[in-house]
């Protein structure tokens, strides 16, 4: 197929898949955040601490990473659009027996089956647009993409707090399972991608294998698991510290730290012109600070109104990092993309689950003061290290283009 056309029938096809691909992705956060303002009446309802109560944060984290060792290789060769659509039919199912759970333990079944289903569905949908969008398009597209994260951020922690105020704390659950079966139905008809040429043949060790032994991939794992724990580990709990700390009531702690989408969406509004601006490297310096800012706000207030401003300043950072590494993501590893993403995914979510149970530990001894301080130091740190490893990648891979530019063609 000529160039042109391919590049007309590419952008076709991201018109007609982008829309329930976003949707999809917005549930999908959404039921990641959904718990965090939730964990004091789901607590009080099941007679336990909120430490308990936030397994239910934890174990779909869990979940989720251990679910996109599976995802990977099965998307690279049944196709990235087709299992993240049957994947979201059964999150739908999933929620519905969360919404319906009489006991924690019946619960946290539902919210790890949540998890593992939720878990094809935003790192197939990153590496389809990888497979589909010319890299110098990808970051604006995926920052376009990631606004229904975004929006799922919002509308996770905010609908879920007023729920649990003005109805049940349940509800968040049933519309969720909602969203997720009619994304997933949409997605599925739309009938979109093939399997990876060849990747019939290539086995879940081989994928490991094939992604690990790239050192670029390697660290950028581990950056992102270093990520998911320290800006997680202190925002989930944030809702149950600003409740217990100021008296607020869960629907006010939900909307407060549901300003942190908001801090994304400012950041998506102005991804262009920041990139162009600060470079990747900046990118990710800028946002380690501003998350460590954000994190010291919440630790010195003495005032709960600080929140939201500290939040909105923390989903700014964050984003601005986490662009960054999954822009990088989906390159790191071209042949296998389904496989480098999702491995990426589950980096990211065992860092949350480890920052999830960090957090439990350091609310329920009343040290979140402690959690705080020890992220804000951790993610300034991430940043700055990450943004130098991007220059010495950028300098390195200009290097070796002079090098073959320079070699006799035979």
């Amino acid at each position: 197929m000529p160039p042109d056309n391919k590049a007309a029938d590419n952008k076709a096809a991201l018109a007609r898949a982008f829309l329930p691909m976003a949707a999809a992705a917005f549930a999908s956060m959404a039921a990641q955040r959904t718990c965090d303002p939730i964990l004091h009446p789901m607590a009080l309802e099941f007679g336990v601490d909120e430490a308990a109560a936030g397994w239910s944060i934890g174990v779909f984290a869990f979940a989720y990473g251990v679910a996109q060792m599976f995802y990977g290789p099965l998307a690279d060769r049944h196709g990235k659009l087709q299992v993240a659509a049957l994947a979201a039919i059964a999150c739908g199912l999933a929620n519905v027996a969360t919404a319906i759970a009489p006991s924690l333990e019946l619960l946290l079944l539902g919210r790890a089956l949540a998890g593992a289903t939720a878990a094809a569905i935003i790192p197939q949908c990153m590496a389809w647009i990888g497979d589909t969008v010319a890299y110098e398009e990808r970051q604006e597209t995926l920052a376009r993409f990631l606004l229904g994260t975004v929006f799922g951020t919002v509308a996770g922690q905010a609908l879920s707090g007023v729920f649990a105020d003005y109805w049940t704390w349940r509800a968040s659950f049933w519309l969720l399972a909602i969203l997720f079966a009619g994304s997933g139905v949409i997605l599925w008809l739309t009938k979109l991608d093939k399997p990876a040429a060849g990747a019939g043949r290539v086995s879940f060790s081989s994928s490991l294998r094939g992604v690990m032994s790239v050192p670029w991939a390697r660290l950028v794992l581990w950056v992102v698991l270093a990520e998911g724990a320290l800006v997680f580990g202190a925002l989930a709990y944030t809702p149950a510290y600003l409740i217990e700390r100021f008296g607020v009531s869960p629907a006010v702690a939900g909307t407060s730290a549901a300003v942190f989408g908001l801090g994304g969406m400012v950041f998506l509004a102005t991804a262009k012109r920041l990139l162009a601006r600060l470079g990747e490297h900046g990118l990710a310096l800028t946002g380690g600070l501003s998350l460590a800012g954000a994190f010291l706000v919440l630790l010195a207030t003495p005032d709960w109104r600080a929140a939201p401003p500290a939040a909105l300043l923390a989903g700014f950072g964050f984003y601005m990092l986490h662009n960054t590494l999954q822009t990088h993501a989906t390159q790191m590893v071209p042949a296998m993309r389904g496989a480098a993403v999702a491995m990426f995914a589950s980096a990211l979510f065992f860092g949350q689950a480890l920052g999830a149970a960090a957090g439990g530990w350091f609310t329920d001894t009343h040290r979140f003061g402690w959690l705080l301080a020890l992220s804000a130091l951790g993610v300034a740190a991430l940043g700055w290290w990450f943004g130098r490893a991007i220059k010495r990648q950028a300098i390195k891979a200009q290097a070796g283009a002079s090098a073959s530019a320079s070699s006799p063609s035979h």
